[in-house]
């Protein structure tokens, strides 16, 4: 990792990481090379100066004090909050943290030639984390899921949902009851599995707010229950990758094999160090995978992707600011190579496909994509079904 040394000091590695990948993430998407180097700068600077360790478990109190600690002119001062509110906002877009502490910064801006100004705060729900009478219950509960250790994406999901039907239901969340939920799960053209999200985010919430909020009940007890929608595999076909590696540049060809041939998810290609991979006693090669949720595995390494796998140092996919891609940019590279209507994750389904077709083994299948349920690899193997059709054929003619 490139850690950036300013004429006052040494950028944190954490500091460095998340503004190396604000500043690909961002440049790829057009923005002003020399607006952007502003913003970077005073990033660095707060970084440095600010006394504050970690970027992602800052709060808004800190964040403030942190930024009036630096003694700046006024025009400065405003730019370096401007600059965090938007660092912040990308951090939270790209889920590398739940919750915003920067939405609260106030920012002044100039009403007239006397340079009067005024406090800017933001407003409304695209801004605003909750509504103002559901704060104090949203910050403890964020603080429950952090330290209860729920991952980055767990918390950002669950707090999204949350806030969704907090806009929506206009009320104190301590007076909010079964009925309302209903009402609000009703009026949602959702997908059976964003519904079933929304209830068990309800549920997690308003268990916790009976048991250590002093709520009277918890409304979400008497939710009708989902049953999962079993979708139908989606693998990538032999010729679909094949066709991707011939478009591919060097780097994202590797990306492709990475998902085509060990089944990694795009956050798990971005995240490939060298340190992740291991050596048997036989010369093998093997990777840990940072999953979902935590969790790793250990992935063996096919004879093909071995040269590329045994022959680096540090971050597979280096950012230009240091750090690694983030698991967006892979998606995006790998995703202007394939069709219409395939995405990343159909490489995934067709490695699922293709261990269990060589294995007929569920268990090794599931142990290999790193799923913690059986039923959950059933639904990414796409099964041979070309025997059905002569079963019913052979049904028909006894009729």
């Amino acid at each position: 990792m490139n850690i950036v040394k300013l004429r006052h000091g040494t950028v944190p590695p954490v500091w460095a990481e998340m503004i190396a990948g604000y500043w690909s993430a961002r440049s790829a998407e057009g923005q002003s090379p020399v607006a952007l180097s502003k913003r970077v700068e005073r990033l660095r600077t707060l970084a440095v100066r600010g006394a504050i360790a970690d970027p992602r478990a800052a709060t808004a109190d800190e964040l403030d004090a942190a930024i009036a600690a630096l003694q700046l002119a006024a025009s400065t001062e405003q730019n370096t909050r401007r600059a965090v509110r938007a660092f912040y906002r990308w951090a939270v877009d790209t889920e590398q943290i739940a919750y915003n502490p920067a939405t609260r910064l106030e920012v002044t801006v100039v009403l007239d030639c006397d340079r009067t100004t005024r406090a800017v705060r933001p407003s409304g729900p695209r801004r605003e984390p909750f509504p103002g009478h559901w704060l104090d219950d949203a910050d403890a509960w964020t603080a429950f899921l952090i330290a209860s250790g729920s991952t980055n994406a767990t918390v950002h999901t669950r707090l999204s949902y949350l806030r969704r039907f907090a806009w929506w239901f206009d009320g104190p969340a301590c007076t909010v009851t079964t009925s309302d939920l209903v009402s609000f799960m009703a009026s949602s053209s959702w997908s059976t599995e964003t519904r079933r999200a929304f209830r068990s985010t309800v549920r997690v919430f308003f268990r916790w707010a009976h048991k250590h909020r002093g709520y009277r009940e918890n409304p979400a007890d008497d939710l009708p229950p989902i049953r999962p929608h079993v979708p139908i595999p989606r693998a990538a076909s032999d010729e679909t990758v094949e066709a991707a590696l011939t478009l591919a540049d060097p780097r994202t060809d590797l990306m492709i094999r990475l998902a085509a041939f060990m089944g990694l998810r795009r956050a798990e290609v971005a995240q490939v160090h060298s340190r992740d991979v291991l050596t048997d006693e036989a010369g093998q090669l093997s990777l840990v995978v940072h999953g979902k949720g935590r969790r790793q595995r250990v992935v063996p390494v096919p004879g093909d992707l071995v040269p590329d796998l045994g022959a680096f140092t540090g971050w597979l996919f280096p950012s230009v600011m240091g750090g690694h891609l983030s698991e967006s940019s892979v998606g995006d590279l790998v995703g202007d190579c394939l069709p219409a209507g395939v995405t990343m994750h159909c490489l995934r389904h067709r490695f699922a496909t293709k261990c269990y077709t060589a294995s007929s083994d569920l268990i090794a299948t599931q142990t290999l994509l790193g799923h913690s349920k059986p039923e959950t690899t059933r639904r990414y193997v796409k099964f041979d079904d070309s025997g059905l059709r002569g079963v019913v054929d052979a049904a028909a003619s006894l009729a």
